[in-house]
């Protein structure tokens, strides 16, 4: 095949657009498109050798597999050996452990589906503690080329050469499909794993099937079609962008319209550096990333991150010329012989030492005892949270429920920092029968999905208040914003609209409504974070505040009835400051919940609520 100086010049652009973005994510909003270009190349690259080696019977499986684990290999297992030996150098036991089952998953090329298990998202906050994220879109694509030859085989051999292109619109169509069904309600899911990005890989392969268009004019057209699609795509998306539903369908299609062109000979895409940035662009994305982690987890100012995004671009450089350019094995006649492939034992080995790590908690006799003792109390902390099992099933609804010492009822409605209560409730004994209806990550109105789990639990509320007269209500204003940002007014609107409907709804059918407005958040009170940037053992209160300022915006566009009391918790927590650790220990969790043992000490604010007068 042709070396074709636009496909590359692609690649470049998708490089730096990622690059760009996860330093700086105010640069170019949409910067993470640069993945989907790289799935729309791959797929044209892929079909283009798999349709042309059928047509000749040339094709070999085992052939087109040991290539795809010479190419994409050999780069990815040095970075995940250098992780590795860094971080036994320098990562507290915790974190090696996390990072060890990541680097297997990744080395297996599963990580996109741990990833979907992790929760959070790719563009959550704890993502950027994530290492390896970004092999998510390798795991991806690896998938993709395990199965893609097979199925375009299987068609060529029941239904002709001529039958692949529609069978490659129909899963193009079904893969589409269901990205733009699924990315709103199931987020997280969809933008890691295969059935929802398929398309966009295939939409590459589907570009061989188009008639040649002669035209150079019209080539030109669809050449700055394409780029104007893709530039807009950089700007007009964000991170809040339902992705990858129907609008991802945008840069796919200009990426598609810029290889279908065929143009070879405009200046900036012959341009050397374009060409030596998309001929490294693999290895760019490999290095990029980590750096952009360091950043984060160290607080690095921000000149680091120019001095990041050129280290990227050299450590690529290196990596192309000393480790993509390796020759390795390239012809096989078994199957067993893609078991005597390098890279592969690599990949095995790396993830045998990786799982070594892991059950081994961190390699933990790597501490003294002095980094021992300190790094103890993080480890008791972040696993220390109580909320049993339901132990009550009304309806649809699992329940806690604690029983009290009259015929008087009270609910306790919301999400985690609703469970977080549980430990006080059940320690001061309350007089009150007490249900707990709660999901993590979950508010009671109807409009509000969390976004890798079902919020049905919660969402049986409306039945449960109507079957049990229940005196009191508890519901925290914590989430009140979740998924919002400051300039989505029409969102917010409609969020204030909804929670008025939910407190009316409560006010008027259950005669006390208590809100818990947000407890205290900030990264320091998290003891990981504490811990690794040595930060300071008390937290400014106007900065524990910042986090919740839309929170109160939406409170303050609400009318409450009488009958609802608000409860700030920061009069019985904090002063001036709030405090990350009590006699030496850690009083959170994490950023944002207590252990309950601070939460017993000091959630004296819920005396009155579930104890009678």
């Amino acid at each position: 095949m042709k070396f074709r100086y636009d496909i590359n010049a692609l690649r470049a652009f998708a490089v730096l657009s990622v690059v760009f973005f996860h330093f700086d994510e105010s640069i170019l909003t949409g910067g993470f498109i640069g993945v989907d270009i790289f799935f729309v190349i791959s797929g044209y690259l892929m079909t283009s050798i798999i349709k042309r080696k059928i047509e000749t019977n040339n094709f070999s499986l085992l052939d087109f597999y040991l290539a795809r684990v010479n190419r994409i290999f050999p780069a990815l297992l040095v970075l995940l050996l250098v992780l590795m030996v860094i971080s036994l150098l320098f990562l507290n036991p915790l974190d090696l452990r996390s990072l060890a089952w990541k680097v297997a998953s990744s080395a297996l090329f599963v990580s996109n589906v741990a990833f979907t298990f992790l929760g959070g998202g790719y563009f959550a906050e704890s993502a950027q503690t994530n290492w390896l994220l970004h092999t998510w879109s390798l795991s991806a694509e690896w998938q993709f080329y395990l199965i893609y030859p097979l199925l375009l085989l299987i068609v060529a051999r029941i239904f002709g050469v001529r039958f692949i292109g529609y069978i490659l619109l129909l899963v193009f169509s079904l893969s589409f499909l269901a990205s733009v069904l699924l990315s709103d309600d199931y987020a997280t899911s969809s933008y890691f794993n295969l059935h929802t990005r398929a398309w966009q890989m295939v939409a590459g392969g589907l570009i061989i099937y188009l008639p040649p268009n002669r035209s150079k004019s019209t080539n030109r057209a669809f050449f700055l079609m394409g780029l104007a699609l893709i530039f807009s795509s950089l700007f007009l998306f964000d991170s809040e962008t339902i992705w990858p539903g129907m609008l991802a369908f945008v840069p796919v299609f200009g990426a598609s319209l810029i290889i279908y062109s065929n143009i070879q000979d405009m200046s900036f895409i012959n341009n050397k550096i374009v060409q030596l940035l998309g001929t490294w662009s693999y290895s760019i994305y490999l290095w990029h990333w980590p750096i952009v982690v360091a950043i984060y987890i160290y607080a690095l100012p921000y000149w680091s991150r120019p001095l990041g995004i050129f280290l990227s671009v050299i450590l690529g450089f290196a990596s192309y010329h000393y480790i993509e350019s390796l020759k390795f094995r390239r012809h096989l006649t078994q199957i067993r012989g893609l078991f005597l492939s390098k890279p592969i034992w690599g990949a095995v080995t790396l993830s045998a030492f990786s799982a070594l790590i892991y059950i081994n908690d961190g390699f933990e006799w790597r501490l003294n005892s002095e980094q021992y003792a300190l790094f103890k109390e993080v480890k008791n902390a972040k696993k220390d949270w109580y909320y049993p099992k339901p132990n009550l099933t009304i309806a649809d609804a699992q329940i806690r429920y604690i029983g009290g010492n009259n015929l008087h009822n009270i609910l306790f409605l919301g999400a985690s920092h609703i469970e977080q209560t549980y430990s006080y409730t059940e320690n001061a004994v309350p007089d009150f029968n007490t249900y707990y209806l709660t999901k993590n990550g979950c508010l009671p109105v109807d409009s509000y999905h969390a976004p890798n789990w079902s919020c049905n639990n919660v969402h049986s509320f409306k039945k449960l208040i109507l079957d049990i007269k229940f005196e009191k209500v508890v519901i925290s204003a914590y989430l009140f914003s979740a998924g919002l940002t400051d300039d989505n007014t029409d969102a917010i609107s409609h969020r204030v609209q909804k929670i008025q409907n939910l407190i009316q709804l409560l006010s008027d059918t259950i005669p006390q409504v208590f809100i818990i407005l947000p407890e205290p958040y900030h990264e320091s009170f998290d003891p990981l974070m504490h811990h690794r940037r040595k930060l300071p053992d008390t937290v400014a209160v106007h900065l524990t505040r910042d986090k919740h300022r839309l929170v109160y915006d939406i409170l303050s566009k609400i009318e409450f009835p009488e009958n609802v009391t608000k409860i700030d918790p920061y009069i019985s927590m904090c002063q001036k400051f709030c405090k990350v650790k009590e006699n030496g220990q850690y009083v959170y969790r994490d950023s944002g919940h207590f252990r309950p043992w601070y939460a017993i000490e000091t959630m004296t604010y819920l005396e009155p609520i579930i104890h009678t007068d």
